[in-house]
């Protein structure tokens, strides 16, 4: 390491650096003390001592990783990444899937599939929903996810997350002037609405 990239890793740690120079000082300062006694435990005291001083080296520098610039392969957030790909690349898989068997007239297999895919395979089925439903709006043929919209909407209400099943009811509304969701489930809405202030519909 040159020592500008030094100097660069001092300033990172802050503090945390002075912190570490005065640990490995006391770490030093007992370990030579105890390991130049007699005696077994005299050397294993010495032993702690060092470990001690690894031991706070590695937390400083974990903690710091992000302003260091390095990626353990086991950090939270690289996990999450990788996490989050992974799903990305399967919902991808079953919506290309379903947008194949739908443009060749076989939906109900299609969607089939889908619900098999939601029910084993997602921790979170009605967020997942979500997803492929907002994919769906971007098809050339909207017929597809005014189905998939008008349950999913039917669901959230379910939950009573009536501000998401207010949000898809805008959208399917965008797609098909005509759409309408169901008796119940419009009752619901338009009871919620009118509890609000028309004019902001932010979350609860």
């Amino acid at each position: 390491m040159s020592p500008a990239h030094l100097i660069a890793a001092m300033a990172k740690l802050g503090l945390d650096y002075i912190l570490l120079l005065v640990l490995a000082a006391a770490t030093l300062y007992w370990g030579v003390r105890l390991i130049s006694g007699l005696g077994f435990f005299n050397w294993v005291g010495g032993i702690l001592c060092v470990l001690l001083w690894f031991n706070a080296i590695g937390r400083v520098v974990y903690e710091r990783r992000l302003q260091l610039g390095l990626n353990p392969v086991q950090a939270p957030e690289l996990q999450e990444a990788r996490a989050e790909d992974d799903l990305w690349r399967r919902r991808s898989l079953v919506l290309n899937q379903l947008y194949g068997l739908v443009s060749r007239g076989n939906s109900a297999q299609g969607f089939a599939e889908l619900r098999k895919y939601l029910e084993n395979e997602e921790a979170d089925p009605l967020g997942a929903r979500g997803w492929f439903f907002s994919r769906m709006a971007d098809w050339e043929n909207s017929t597809p996810a005014l189905g998939f919209g008008s349950d999913l909407i039917s669901r959230l209400v379910a939950q009573s997350d009536l501000y998401t099943a207010h949000k898809i009811l805008l959208r399917c509304e965008h797609l098909d002037d005509a759409f309408a969701a169901n008796l119940a489930d419009q009752e619901a809405l338009d009871a919620w609405l009118a509890e609000r202030d028309s004019t902001d519909l932010s979350p609860p």
